[in-house]
């Protein structure tokens, strides 16, 4: 860090080395890319490619890294395995939407004396397949970001402020109602309530 503007002695004294007047002089030198009201070059250059802001992106996780963590001790494989145990034996630090389970490494869960029972948000069919194969089962569920945040942080919410199951949106419903429909009717009961309502008013019209 420069000390400037005490006094002629030190040479960086009165205008600070940066001489009279004009704009190089004052406080600011303009705007960040600024050249001066030409067009500037982010703006001379197309645009390319598209980038889906709502694309759901699963943090990967592999069957050799879980099978892994079991031999090390860190995942019990005779209960099943949820998202919040994968990321407590460190597989999936960085997620934001989920896992989605790879088919990387199959060939190691046949070292292992029990199938497994794994739920994740997302799996490549290869890995389902092979684990299924082997008498184990992979199941869906969907979280939305606050429900993944106190599933794999409870200790972060009161537990009168949990959040429910999270209802998965119309794109992916197919993918989850199978697993998540007995538990989302019986968490917003009011849900089979206005679809029980909605069905008399149609056969009423009918």
């Amino acid at each position: 860090r420069k000390i400037v503007g005490r006094g002629p002695g030190s040479g960086w004294g009165k205008t600070c080395g940066r001489g009279h007047k004009g704009q190089k002089s004052r406080g600011s030198m303009g705007k960040p890319f600024f050249e001066g009201g030409q067009t500037p070059l982010h703006r001379k250059l197309p645009k390319r490619g598209f980038k889906n802001v709502n694309k759901v992106r699963y943090e990967p996780v592999n069957c050799s890294s879980i099978v892994e963590r079991i031999n090390q001790g860190r995942i019990d494989p005779y209960k099943k395995i949820t998202i919040k145990d994968l990321y407590d034996a460190g597989l999936c630090n960085g997620m934001k939407h989920g896992v989605k389970l790879l088919a990387k490494g199959i060939e190691d869960l046949t070292t292992l004396d029990t199938p497994l029972t794994i739920e994740v948000s997302h799996a490549s069919q290869e890995a389902k397949t092979a684990i299924e194969e082997l008498g184990g089962e992979v199941t869906y569920r969907y979280f939305n970001r606050r429900a993944l945040r106190a599933h794999i942080k409870p200790h972060k919410f009161h537990p009168n402020l949990m959040p429910g199951p999270s209802i998965p949106p119309p794109r992916l419903q197919e993918r989850y109602l199978p697993f998540m429909e007995e538990e989302l009717l019986a968490y917003y009961s009011h849900l089979k309530v206005e679809e029980e309502e909605n069905i008399g008013k149609e056969e009423a019209s009918m």
